[in-house]
């Protein structure tokens, strides 16, 4: 197999023409016109201006490291929320490719036939599928085609072909992933939504060797940006975005945003006040939570939403059991500035002095308990908050 290249397009050739035998290493993405088939073009280049935060070096270590002691196809699947670093890696994985001289493919968009394209270039490649689930939409296998998901209507009047056909676009590359058919390569998928993803690349780690689930910033990493981000004369405000951003399912996209306002002179509430972040019970993650006593006993909480929304007070419902006494479901209200990373467990931690009350819903008279009292009779010294970054 040969290319021949034409201005910025490289057509793969049927070898009656040999112009070059393989392409430079550098990003392509895949083209189709019907009067001319396929063809890869010139990408451009990358660039990565931004600090790395959290484990993206490691996984790409471990990724190259696999790559190079297999002797077949590598599929990697990145899933996660947007906004959280999927992207980034992308260009960190495609950067480290084309340094050890390897060509990226992206393919951004379906093709009739784009897999037996694909299976064409024997040359060692690394093929980017981003946004997969949207490019080459598919329902989840054990839901219902006939449900309006992800927006996509099925129409009640006519034929539903393209419909099926749409949904049929990640079963046909299933064969794709497999084994070393037209040489070996890399293939990397990333996804907003798991549940859209093809149930036959889950848990086949002979066609997805790695799914690296991405989570939102964990609190050191949250602290660290902020603190290379933020100018010095807003230093202040770092505390307030730290404990704002362990109560949210915050992105790094939304850290940028937040401190752009920040390092304009506005507060951190003023900031929140306009920005295009979700301040809603949906955007809250949830917590396992932990009342820490004395005499070293530990009382574990079932995992709990906090709500805070709408001012800096916040307030959590805890399952306690003073002993010798029935348990009982107690709210504890505080502000979310008395709260303190512990920088070691990633733990958040408010003492029993900054609790602003402790107190049970609807008791009634008969049965009245002063938590509070209760609380530090019992010798409560701090409750801990450990969040689900995922």
């Amino acid at each position: 197999m040969s290319y021949i290249k034409i201005n910025n397009q490289y057509k793969i050739s049927n070898g009656a023409i040999s112009i070059i035998k393989n392409l430079n290493p550098g990003i392509y993405v895949v083209r189709y016109e019907p009067e001319e088939g396929f063809s890869i073009e010139d990408y451009g280049d990358i660039s990565i201006t931004e600090r790395v935060y959290g484990q993206h070096n490691k996984k790409l270590e471990k990724v190259f490291r696999a790559y190079d002691n297999m002797d077949r196809n590598l599929g990697i699947l990145l899933s996660g929320d947007k906004g959280i670093g999927k992207t980034l890696f992308l260009k960190m994985l495609a950067k480290e490719a084309i340094r050890r001289g390897m060509v990226v493919i992206v393919v951004d968009r379906y093709y009739s036939g784009i897999d037996a394209f694909l299976i064409k270039i024997t040359q060692e490649c690394v093929i980017l599928f981003d946004e997969y689930e949207k490019r080459f939409g598919e329902s989840n296998n054990t839901r219902s085609i006939n449900d309006d998901d992800y927006g996509l209507r099925i129409n009640p009047f006519g034929s539903n072909n393209n419909f099926m056909s749409m949904y049929s676009h990640q079963t046909e590359l299933l064969e794709l992933f497999d084994g070393i058919s037209g040489g070996k390569k890399m293939f990397v998928l990333t996804c907003n939504d798991i549940g859209t993803i093809n149930n036959y690349l889950i848990d086949r780690p002979g066609r997805i060797h790695y799914h690296f689930r991405f989570a939102y910033p964990a609190p050191k990493d949250t602290l660290q940006f902020l603190k290379d981000n933020i100018k010095p004369e807003y230093h202040s405000e770092i505390q307030t975005i730290l404990n704002y951003s362990f109560f949210t399912k915050i992105s790094y996209d939304s850290l940028r945003a937040i401190t752009f306002e920040v390092n304009s002179g506005l507060s951190t509430e003023d900031a929140l006040t306009d920005l295009n972040i979700s301040r809603d019970m949906k955007s809250c993650p949830k917590f396992s939570v932990r009342m820490h006593f004395s005499n070293g006993y530990t009382s574990a909480s079932q995992t709990n939403f906090i709500n805070f929304f709408g001012d800096e007070s916040a307030s959590i419902d805890l399952r306690y059991r003073k002993k010798k006494s029935k348990q009982r479901q107690i709210r504890v209200d505080f502000f979310i500035n008395d709260l303190k990373l512990e920088e070691q467990s990633s733990d958040f931690i408010l003492p029993v002095e900054k609790i602003q009350d402790a107190y049970i819903e609807y008791q009634e008279n008969t049965d009245y308990v002063d938590v509070m009292e209760m609380l530090e009779n019992d010798g409560l010294e701090y409750i801990s908050f450990s969040k689900n970054y995922y």
